[in-house]
């Protein structure tokens, strides 16, 4: 169990701005949250009563996780309390030690935090005025991004468990679909899958499918290795950015990398009054026995497709004689090619 980062606050009176931020549901924070308590199930855990809230809820500490209860009459701002995790789905619910009684927990959202930490600083006696504080979220955050860095080199892709398909020859709808689902299924957007579950556009089963609910993982939130792929969550969020790698087929790898990027405003056609269509850019790279490295450059605006390959000069002559192919296929599928060039290396 980690240590708690303890919030030195001294006991606030109700505060109604922060009962009603706190009403205020935030379903990512609430997934992330339950993520954060994955691998705590059935452990006793710490925890630290911070304030009442005007509703008679009461915001609780827990590690380094803050959350809204509704405690039972009596327990006061600064008792400490033993919470057993029992359940996290469909709310995080603990057993307290005293009594056996069983509370639900709710993630606060970041505003709710942020008005907290406001008013415990308004409780000290001269406040340092140039003083910079995080709020509890920004601590979290940089307490993962400091793990992530103690692994050593960064994690900068994705790696697939498995191949994606199980042998070669398969057409563009299944190889197409391979890659939609190792991405998709990869965990980078667990959160938001969790999101679509809670509203019902998701099964159970499709979340099953995730490695986050393949088993808890090693650790809490700042276990290197975890704490690396959540860095890689919030660079996906932020770049509009990821990469995978793994095999295409056994023995064939794959390396592939995406990302998107937005028009910036006041462009022409925003001008017009239409919306500029974002652009999507992705490179896959293979490399076969006979034909050695082949990296493909895609960038797709709308129905614009743009297409660059670069391989050796052995692989070059062989691609543009299949060029038409591709092209006539591309065309038929909906996708015309708008710029379509293959450029040779010397180094095959």
């Amino acid at each position: 169990m980690q240590a708690r980062d303890a919030l030195p606050v001294a006991p606030l009176a109700p505060a109604s701005a922060l009962a009603a931020l706190a009403a205020v549901g935030d379903q990512r924070q609430q997934a992330a949250f339950q993520r954060a308590l994955g691998g705590q199930l059935g452990k006793t855990l710490q925890g630290q009563v911070l304030t009442r809230l005007g509703d008679g809820s009461a915001v609780v500490q827990v590690d380094t996780l803050v959350a809204r209860m509704r405690l039972p009459a009596g327990i006061a701002p600064g008792a400490e309390l033993p919470l057993k995790l029992i359940a996290l789905t469909p709310r995080p619910t603990f057993e307290l030690g005293v009594g056996g009684a069983r509370v639900t927990a709710e993630a606060l959202p970041a505003a709710a935090l942020a008005s907290l930490e406001s008013g415990a600083a308004a409780t000290h006696s001269a406040p340092d005025p140039h003083a910079a504080t995080l709020s509890r979220t920004g601590q979290l955050l940089g307490s993962v991004l400091a793990a992530a860095q103690q692994a050593g080199q960064p994690a900068r892709a994705v790696t697939g468990a498995a191949p994606l398909l199980a042998a070669p020859g398969a057409d563009a709808t299944r190889l197409a679909a391979a890659i939609e689902g190792a991405i998709s299924k990869s965990g980078l957007f667990y959160e938001s899958h969790v999101a679509q579950w809670s509203q019902g556009q998701r099964t159970l089963a499709e979340l099953a499918t995730e490695p986050q609910m393949a088993g808890p993982r090693p650790g809490a939130s700042t276990d290197p290795g975890t704490a690396q792929f959540i860095s890689m969550q919030l660079a996906t969020g932020e770049q509009g950015a990821l990469a995978w790698q793994g095999q295409l087929w056994p023995g064939q790898p794959l390396q592939l990398e995406l990302a998107r990027t937005e028009v910036e405003r006041d462009a022409p056609d925003e001008r017009d009054g239409q919306k500029p269509e974002p652009t999507w850019q992705s490179r896959l790279r293979l490399r076969f026995a006979g034909l050695g490295e082949i990296s493909a450059n895609l960038a797709l605006t709308g129905t614009q497709l743009h297409l660059r390959i670069e391989a050796s000069k052995e692989a070059g002559p062989l691609l543009h004689a299949h060029a038409e192919r591709l092209s006539a296929a591309l065309t038929a599928a909906g996708t015309p090619l708008a710029t379509f060039a293959i450029d040779g290396r010397a180094d095959g």
